[in-house]
Protein backbone atom coordinates (compact mmCIF):
# COMPACT_ATOMS: atom_id res chain seq x y z
CA UNK A 1 0.00 0.00 0.00
CA UNK A 2 1.22 3.45 -0.88
CA UNK A 3 -0.40 6.43 0.84
CA UNK A 4 -1.11 8.87 -2.00
CA UNK A 5 -3.14 11.35 0.07
CA UNK A 6 -4.12 11.86 3.67
CA UNK A 7 -7.20 13.91 2.73
CA UNK A 8 -10.77 12.78 2.19
CA UNK A 9 -14.07 14.44 1.42
CA UNK A 10 -15.73 12.39 4.18
CA UNK A 11 -15.14 12.41 7.92
CA UNK A 12 -15.80 8.84 9.00
CA UNK A 13 -15.22 8.37 12.72
CA UNK A 14 -13.25 5.15 12.19
CA UNK A 15 -10.70 6.72 9.86
CA UNK A 16 -7.42 8.57 10.33
CA UNK A 17 -7.62 10.96 7.38
CA UNK A 18 -7.99 14.72 7.31
CA UNK A 19 -11.11 16.44 5.95
CA UNK A 20 -10.45 17.87 2.50
CA UNK A 21 -11.54 21.31 3.69
CA UNK A 22 -8.64 21.29 6.18
CA UNK A 23 -5.97 21.29 3.46
CA UNK A 24 -5.13 24.92 4.24
CA UNK A 25 -4.67 24.05 7.93
CA UNK A 26 -2.26 21.24 7.01
CA UNK A 27 -0.51 23.00 4.12
CA UNK A 28 2.88 22.48 5.79
CA UNK A 29 2.32 18.73 5.68
CA UNK A 30 2.97 18.17 2.01
CA UNK A 31 1.29 15.46 0.01
CA UNK A 32 3.72 13.13 -1.74
CA UNK A 33 4.75 14.28 -5.19
CA UNK A 34 4.34 12.00 -8.17
CA UNK A 35 8.11 11.55 -8.24
CA UNK A 36 8.09 10.43 -4.61
CA UNK A 37 5.31 7.97 -5.39
CA UNK A 38 7.31 6.63 -8.34
CA UNK A 39 10.24 6.07 -5.99
CA UNK A 40 7.95 4.13 -3.62
CA UNK A 41 6.59 2.08 -6.53
CA UNK A 42 10.15 1.22 -7.58
CA UNK A 43 11.11 0.28 -4.02
CA UNK A 44 8.00 -1.90 -3.71
CA UNK A 45 9.01 -3.67 -6.93
CA UNK A 46 12.55 -4.19 -5.65
CA UNK A 47 11.29 -6.04 -2.58
CA UNK A 48 9.02 -8.22 -4.69
CA UNK A 49 5.59 -6.62 -4.37
CA UNK A 50 3.12 -8.05 -6.86
CA UNK A 51 0.21 -5.81 -5.86
CA UNK A 52 0.39 -2.06 -5.34
CA UNK A 53 -2.52 -0.26 -3.71
CA UNK A 54 -2.63 3.53 -3.92
CA UNK A 55 -4.72 4.50 -0.90
CA UNK A 56 -5.57 7.37 1.35
CA UNK A 57 -7.78 9.32 2.27
CA UNK A 58 -9.65 9.35 -0.99
CA UNK A 59 -7.18 8.57 -3.80
CA UNK A 60 -9.45 10.04 -6.47
CA UNK A 61 -8.92 13.48 -4.92
CA UNK A 62 -5.51 13.47 -6.59
CA UNK A 63 -5.60 15.06 -10.00
CA UNK A 64 -2.82 12.69 -11.12
CA UNK A 65 -4.52 9.47 -9.97
CA UNK A 66 -4.62 8.19 -13.56
CA UNK A 67 -0.90 8.78 -13.87
CA UNK A 68 -0.36 6.91 -10.60
CA UNK A 69 -2.42 3.92 -11.77
CA UNK A 70 -0.59 3.94 -15.11
CA UNK A 71 2.74 4.03 -13.25
CA UNK A 72 1.78 0.92 -11.31
CA UNK A 73 0.68 -0.84 -14.48
CA UNK A 74 3.88 0.22 -16.31
CA UNK A 75 5.75 -1.77 -13.66
CA UNK A 76 3.58 -4.82 -14.46
CA UNK A 77 1.98 -4.85 -11.02
CA UNK A 78 -1.61 -5.58 -10.06
CA UNK A 79 -3.36 -2.36 -9.05
CA UNK A 80 -6.16 -2.33 -6.48
CA UNK A 81 -7.81 1.04 -5.95
CA UNK A 82 -10.09 1.81 -2.98
CA UNK A 83 -12.59 4.66 -3.24
CA UNK A 84 -15.67 6.02 -1.55
CA UNK A 85 -17.04 6.63 -5.10
CA UNK A 86 -17.65 10.36 -4.63
CA UNK A 87 -15.31 11.34 -7.47
CA UNK A 88 -15.74 8.18 -9.51
CA UNK A 89 -18.02 9.67 -12.15
CA UNK A 90 -15.42 12.36 -12.94
CA UNK A 91 -12.34 10.13 -12.77
CA UNK A 92 -13.46 6.71 -13.99
CA UNK A 93 -11.83 6.97 -17.40
CA UNK A 94 -8.52 8.07 -15.84
CA UNK A 95 -8.32 4.91 -13.71
CA UNK A 96 -9.20 2.52 -16.54
CA UNK A 97 -5.98 0.54 -15.95
CA UNK A 98 -7.03 -0.46 -12.44
CA UNK A 99 -7.15 -4.24 -12.06
CA UNK A 100 -9.63 -4.16 -9.21
CA UNK A 101 -11.78 -1.31 -7.98
CA UNK A 102 -12.95 -1.45 -4.37
CA UNK A 103 -15.86 0.71 -3.26
CA UNK A 104 -16.32 1.30 0.46
CA UNK A 105 -19.84 0.89 1.77
CA UNK A 106 -20.92 0.89 5.38
CA UNK A 107 -24.34 -0.70 5.56
CA UNK A 108 -27.74 0.39 4.42
CA UNK A 109 -28.52 3.95 3.41
CA UNK A 110 -29.29 5.16 6.93
CA UNK A 111 -26.10 3.75 8.45
CA UNK A 112 -23.85 4.61 5.54
CA UNK A 113 -25.08 8.22 5.46
CA UNK A 114 -24.78 8.55 9.25
CA UNK A 115 -21.11 7.55 8.99
CA UNK A 116 -20.09 9.18 5.69
CA UNK A 117 -22.53 12.03 5.21
CA UNK A 118 -26.00 12.64 3.84
CA UNK A 119 -26.40 11.47 0.26
CA UNK A 120 -23.19 9.45 0.23
CA UNK A 121 -25.01 6.10 -0.02
CA UNK A 122 -26.70 7.13 -3.26
CA UNK A 123 -23.34 8.26 -4.68
CA UNK A 124 -21.87 4.93 -3.64
CA UNK A 125 -24.63 2.98 -5.42
CA UNK A 126 -24.22 5.19 -8.50
CA UNK A 127 -20.49 4.45 -8.39
CA UNK A 128 -21.10 0.70 -8.16
CA UNK A 129 -23.44 0.80 -11.13
CA UNK A 130 -21.07 2.97 -13.17
CA UNK A 131 -18.09 0.71 -12.44
CA UNK A 132 -20.08 -2.34 -13.52
CA UNK A 133 -21.27 -0.55 -16.66
CA UNK A 134 -17.65 0.32 -17.51
CA UNK A 135 -16.51 -3.28 -16.99
CA UNK A 136 -14.36 -2.90 -13.88
CA UNK A 137 -13.58 -5.86 -11.66
CA UNK A 138 -15.37 -4.63 -8.58
CA UNK A 139 -15.38 -5.47 -4.90
CA UNK A 140 -17.32 -3.92 -2.04
CA UNK A 141 -15.58 -3.28 1.26
CA UNK A 142 -17.33 -2.69 4.58
CA UNK A 143 -15.91 -1.65 7.91
CA UNK A 144 -17.80 -3.62 10.51
CA UNK A 145 -18.48 -1.78 13.74
CA UNK A 146 -21.15 -2.08 16.39
CA UNK A 147 -23.11 0.45 14.31
CA UNK A 148 -22.85 -1.44 11.01
CA UNK A 149 -22.91 -5.08 12.09
CA UNK A 150 -26.70 -5.31 11.89
CA UNK A 151 -26.62 -4.14 8.28
CA UNK A 152 -24.33 -6.93 7.11
CA UNK A 153 -27.31 -8.76 5.51
CA UNK A 154 -27.99 -5.62 3.44
CA UNK A 155 -24.39 -5.53 2.24
CA UNK A 156 -24.52 -9.24 1.38
CA UNK A 157 -27.70 -8.63 -0.63
CA UNK A 158 -25.97 -5.78 -2.49
CA UNK A 159 -23.03 -8.02 -3.36
CA UNK A 160 -25.47 -10.62 -4.69
CA UNK A 161 -27.54 -8.05 -6.57
CA UNK A 162 -24.48 -6.67 -8.37
CA UNK A 163 -22.68 -10.03 -8.49
CA UNK A 164 -19.54 -8.66 -6.82
CA UNK A 165 -17.44 -9.83 -3.93
CA UNK A 166 -17.87 -8.29 -0.47
CA UNK A 167 -15.18 -8.19 2.15
CA UNK A 168 -15.16 -6.54 5.53
CA UNK A 169 -12.69 -5.57 8.16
Amino acid sequence: QILVTKFCDMTCNMCFTYPIDSQEKFKNTAEPSFEQLEYLMDEACKIGAQVIIPFGGEPLIRKDIGKIVNGIKARNKYCVLYTNATYLKDRIDEIRGTDQLVISIDGDEENHDSIRGHGSYKKCIEGIELAIEKGFVLRLHAVLTKDTLDTLPHMVSLSKKYDVMLNYG
